[in-house]
């Protein structure tokens, strides 16, 4: 034995060749990019070598350990050969012995061993799902008309007596299934369950045939997925529950095809042995199984033509198959019937067996009360069962596609196509014999076979996806597709249901009452179902003989029964039936029982009358409810050929002549509902004869009181006379009879209420109907809005709700109630979570995105805000520019300046006078440095008010963030050639001069800003007043900046500048309370109080001074490392010596040093060297 390791994965194998064979594989294979082979002639197994890298070890195979790059090559190549077992180099398919589910299957250590038995506990649950299904309700299942052939006569005393007594039953029948049946009738129990029981465990015993062949053919996941399809399948549900072969059969093809591929794989004698001999069993289980070998024929013609092997296959099929032909030749092969020729869709229906059903478990006839009908949570289920039926449909379509896209196509593997000939050609050879001979031959549980190639397919294409999440997706899916079924399925009866109405014949209290069955044949089912309580079953062939043995038998009995299976005609016998026994006032009672798959079963009680009847008042009450029937059937075809005169009438515009003969028809028939729509539909679109329309629907509403069309028609029709009153009554009890289909007639009373000024009675009409009617998205939306007016926030919520519900949404609608949630009611949060639902149904909706945004914003959540308004202005760049003015705003506060300019540009495009977004995207290209594009914008920009203000932001980054005063003055002298008036230019211009010690020129300045617009900017004298300070103009400087104060009394700076100027002045008192003013104003700069400092300084309040000093340090660091050692030397340390010494660096570095604490140092100094 060796141990090695591949991909992290321990390994044990021999050297057999069998164990060699995927190793070598392994190491010729190489696919990873960036590898290469390399290999002598004769010479050793070629080195890895990465392409562009170093070589890996030479040795590292020697001593058991492999490179990174070859253990990750080696990983994907078992990977690929785990997923697709035919990617070989020779072409060809795995064997089953290099599969690593058969490597060594009982050592533990074997860690590929570790996926087979997670396979096999797969495999054991489905089939354990399908026979817990398959059990369901089993009991309950009554025996139809082909099950009670098969069981009616396991009584006969010998085998041969059984099986000739079957024959003469099933035309079609072969012997095999049938002795399997008699011999486990006779040892387990001759019950229908018990015999079901058999059926079930052959249906269980294909799931791990089918999945044996996808595993051989695909891998365990498309084995897996193949055996889940059947185990969920409702058809072979029905098919496993049967006393017939087809379960039995399904057996017999699975082991057939997966010899048959076998053996094309192998050429493995045993297989073709197994192959025929499964064939043969095939053939005398079911004669259409023959159609299934006729597939495995043609594949071979096809793929091999006329070959050796080929011939020696059908001739031993020949020779074989030659009794069964016999036994077809003995058949009775006329065919008396009047079914239909199938359609050519049907064939479809007979491959894809589980979607395209010919009868509906979604629709139940709601004429007649039925005692087993479905329960009421599956309403939703069959309202959807046509869109899951087409879903279900899609999906199978898909996988066949994908299936030839994936396999036939690359021919991989080569016995692919294979399930193709096993999935068309049975239905298609059943078709043909269906329209040619005999119709009734063409049934979905003859080539039942067939859907077991479908799910191959299936389980093919998913296990074929390339990413784990697409299969897990794909099963989901198909999973919830089939569970709806089986819902159905399992809530609702599929056969006849004899045993029902035992029940309901052993609950009556009179078990031995005669019955009679309509029509001929079905009294066997009634025998063999009501046992063991044994009653006179007749059967009738028509009504007068049914009426004939009510009379006879009532005349002896106080009760009989009549069962009619719902076969064609049987609604009109019924009907008739009904009429005879009200006309001889017979009291009966009647119970239906509904099958989705079979006929159906109605069951009448009879009583018998008071007083009995002579046979000519018998023949008289059987003709007066024929003859009343025919009377009715003419008054028909007269209503009709009236009916049909007036709609040409009307086609021709001839509108009077075609309604009176309408009238005509309405005499003669008053209940002709295509009649009176007809007549409505015309009078409602001429808009004229209202009156005619008005009696027309109170007759027809007087015949059909349940109906809402003639109440809404009156509606209609009153409203338009100018009968409000009378319209609001017929409007509202048309809404009553039917309130989900009558959106017209809510319309038109909401148009009523609208008129009357009714708000809160249009209000409760409108989410009545948005209720009733969520495909009706109108009425959600007025609900709303009427709401809003009447300021109802909880009902104007619960109406978007609806709305929201029915996966619709209206802008305008949404936008309105976002509006007046955060405007009037203040509720950002409730805002939020419809915006958010909103999102949800119509994610390219502006208004829901920009709503988010506002609400979020509303709620602190700014950053959620921007992203929520990008995905606004994406969905519509022509919403509202507050929007981008918004978001530039957001993208500035958190110094995305890229961002804000990409904004502020896109905003600019659909609104270029904002003088917002202009703002912004001026101070961001500023703040990135680009300031030939923010110079451009200003330069470009022709509106005198909106240049001055880009102007002032492009000119103050431009001097106080870059620094650079020469360009910044040039810039704003070459703006105020352009805009010599632009007081605020004239102000930059001068504060700029004056930073550059151009005090002249930034005083002319300065005064012509003033000039210009004297109360514009109070900060234009707080400028004035520094340069007249460096003038050493005190007392200008302190009246310039009162005149600034005067202005704007609560502007720290002003007050700042006016301590200044008072200090100069030594009006140190006055500088103290106007530095305090600074202070006060803005105590989150370091400014004010310093200079307080310096005021206090001056007027010898040292303490007070060093406590104002400190906040200034705290507040401003450039202060702080200029002046606080100077500071602690003098006033703290009292080191006046040390104090001068600083003092005389920081001159020496040309920092200005106050007169103040200049002045107090040295008098600190003199007070230190006077003894």
């Amino acid at each position: 034995m060796r141990r090695a390791e591949y991909g992290g994965i321990r390994l044990l194998g021999s050297r057999t060749r069998a164990n060699r064979r995927p190793r070598q594989h392994r190491r010729n294979r190489i696919s990873e990019p960036g590898l290469r082979r390399r290999r002598r002639p004769g010479g050793p197994l070629p080195r890895v070598i990465r392409c562009g890298g170093r070589q890996s070890r030479p040795d590292a195979r020697r001593k058991g350990t492999r490179s990174p790059a070859r253990r990750e090559h080696f990983h994907s190549a078992r990977t690929q050969r785990l997923q697709y077992p035919w990617r070989q180099t020779s072409g060809s398919m795995m064997k089953p012995e290099d599969d690593i589910a058969t490597t060594r299957p009982g050592n533990a250590e074997n860690g590929r061993n570790r996926f087979s038995v997670f396979s096999g506990l797969a495999l054991a649950a489905i089939v354990l799902l399908a026979v817990g299904l398959r059990a369901y309700n089993l009991g309950a299942q009554s025996v139809w008309y082909d099950e009670c052939q098969s069981v009616i006569h396991l009584d006969k005393p010998g085998l041969f007596a059984y099986l000739r007594a079957e024959r003469s039953q099933d035309w079609y029948m072969t012997p095999q299934y049938f002795i399997l049946q008699y011999a486990w009738a006779h040892i387990v129990g001759d019950s229908a369950t018990a015999i079901r029981w058999m059926g079930i465990l052959f249906g269980a015993a294909s799931l791990p045939l089918l999945y044996a062949i996808g595993r051989f053919l695909f891998g365990r996941t498309a084995g897996l997925m193949a055996a889940l399809c059947m185990a969920l399948s409702p058809v072979h549900l029905f098919l496993a529950q049967e006393i017939r072969p087809y379960a039995l059969m399904n057996v017999f093809v699975l082991v057939s095809a997966g010899a048959f591929l076998r053996a094309l794989h192998t050429g493995g004698r045993p297989w073709w042995i197994l192959h025929l001999i499964a064939n043969v069993l095939l053939i005398w289980t079911h004669l259409f199984g023959v159609f299934f070998i006729m597939a495995q024929g043609v594949y071979l013609l096809v793929r091999r033509k006329i070959q050796r092997d080929t011939l020696v296959w059908a001739a031993a099929h020949v020779l074989l198959l030659l009794p069964a032909l016999f036994w077809v030749l003995s058949i009775n092969r006329s065919f008396v019937g009047k079914e239909e020729a199938p359609a050519v869709w049907r064939i479809a229906g007979n491959a894809f067996g589980d979607c395209m059903p010919r009868n509906s478990p979604a629709y139940i006839p709601e004429d007649r009360p039925w005692e087993n009908a479905p329960p009421a949570w599956t309403r939703p289920l069959r309202a959807t069962f046509s869109s899951f039926d087409l879903a279900l449909f899609l999906f199978f379509m898909a996988s066949l596609l994908g299936y030839c896209w994936q396999h036939i196509r690359p021919q991989k593997p080569p016995e692919g196509a294979f399930l193709l000939y096993w999935l068309i050609l049975p239905c298609l050879c059943l078709f043909v014999i269906a329209r040619g001979w005999r119709p009734d031959a063409f049934a979905a549980r003859y080539t039942s076979y067939c859907p077991l190639a479908l799910y191959l397919i299936v389980g093919a294409f998913l296990a074929g996806l390339p990413r784990r999440t697409w299969r897990a997706v794909a099963v989901v899916l198909l999973v919830i597709l089939y569970g709806h079924r089986l819902a159905l399925t399992l809530a609702s009866p599929q056969r006849t249901d004899w045993l029902a109405a035992r029940k309901w014949i052993l609950e009556s209290g009179a078990p031995d009452q005669p019955v009679i069955v309509y029509p001929p044949g079905y009294h066997f089912e009634c025998l063999y179902n009501w046992r063991p309580e044994s009653r006179s079953v007749s059967y009738a062939a028509n009504l007068e003989y049914l009426c004939d043995w009510t009379e006879k038998t009532l005349s002896k009995e106080k009760s009989a029964w009549i069962a009619c299976v719902g076969l064609a005609g049987t609604d009109e016998l019924a009907e008739r039936l009904e009429r005879y026994l009200k006309a001889r006032s017979i009291p009966y009672e009647e119970k239906g029982y509904w099958a989705f798959q079979l006929p159906y079963l109605l069951v009448y009680h009879l009583f018998s009358p008071e007083t009995p009847a002579t046979a000519d008042a018998i023949a008289s009450a059987i003709r007066a409810a024929t003859e009343e029937y025919d009377a009715e059937q003419a008054r028909l075809r007269t209503a009709r050929a009236a009916r049909a005169e007036g709609l040409a009438l009307l086609r021709s515009g001839t509108h009077e002549a075609g309604w009176q003969s309408f009238d005509k028809a309405f005499s003669v028939l008053p209940w002709d509902e295509e009649a009176y729509v007809t007549l409505a539909m015309s009078i409602q679109k001429e808009k004229k004869g209202y009156p005619r329309l008005i009696s027309a629907a109170r007759a027809f509403a007087e015949t059909h009181p349940n109906d809402p069309r003639p109440y809404a028609d009156l509606g209609f029709a009153l409203a338009a006379e100018g009968d409000d009153s009378g319209a609001e009554t017929a409007l509202r009890k048309a809404i009553e009879l039917d309130p989900a289909n009558q959106p017209a007639a809510c319309r038109a009373l909401l148009d009523l209420l609208r008129r009357r000024n009714d708000t809160r009675g249009s209000l409760d009409v409108a989410i009545a109907a948005a209720r009733n009617m969520p495909s009706e998205s109108v009425f959600a939306s007025q609900a709303v809005l009427l709401a809003l007016e009447l300021e109802d926030w909880d009902a104007a919520i619960a109406a978007y709700e609806l709305l929201l519900n029915a996966r619709r949404s209206d802008p305008f609608v949404f936008e309105r109630l976002a509006q007046d949630l955060l405007a009037k009611k203040h509720d950002p949060q409730q805002a939020a979570i419809l915006a958010r639902k909103t999102i949800a149904i119509a994610p390219k909706q502006a208004g829901a995105h920009a709503a988010l945004g506002n609400a979020l914003m509303e709620t602190g959540q700014r950053d959620e805000a921007f992203e929520a308004f990008r995905k606004a202005v994406a969905c519509d760049p022509k919403i509202n520019p507050a929007l981008y003015r918004v978001m530039a705003d957001l993208a500035w506060e958190r110094n995305d300046y890229t961002e804000t300019v990409k904004t502020a540009r896109q905003g600019l495009r659909y609104a270029p006078d904002d003088a917002a977004l202009a703002s912004r995207l001026a101070q961001a290209l500023c703040k990135q440095g680009k300031w030939k594009d923010a110079r451009a914008i200003v330069e470009k920009q022709t509106a005198p008010e909106m240049a001055s203000i880009l102007f002032g932001i492009v000119a103050n980054a431009l001097l106080w963030e870059k620094g650079d005063f020469t360009d910044g003055i040039a810039f704003a002298r070459a703006f105020l050639k352009r805009h010599p008036n632009d007081a605020g230019a004239q102000a930059i211009l001068g504060m700029a001069l004056r930073h550059e010690n151009d005090m002249d020129g930034a005083l002319a300045a300065l005064r012509k800003a003033i000039e210009l617009a004297p109360g514009a900017s109070p900060w234009t004298y707080g400028n004035l007043a520094l340069v007249l300070l460096d003038r050493a103009d005190a007392a200008g400087a302190a009246e310039a900046a009162r005149q600034g104060i005067a202005l704007l009394p609560t502007d720290s700076f002003l007050f700042d500048v006016l301590a200044q100027a008072l200090c100069r002045m030594g009006k140190y008192a006055e500088a103290v309370e106007a530095a305090r003013k600074a202070v006060e104003l803005n105590p989150r700069i370091g400014s004010p109080p310093w200079t307080l400092a310096m005021a206090l300084i001056g007027a010898g309040r040292h303490a007070e001074a060093i406590t104002a000093a400190r906040q200034a340090f705290d507040l401003d660091g450039g202060l702080a490392d200029t002046y606080r050692t100077l500071f602690d030397l003098a006033f703290e340390k009292k080191d006046t010596a040390a104090a001068r010494q600083e003092m005389r660096r920081l001159r020496r570095a040309n920092i200005a040093m106050p007169y103040e604490l200049m002045k107090a140092i040295e008098e600190l100094s003199r007070d230190n060297s006077t003894p």
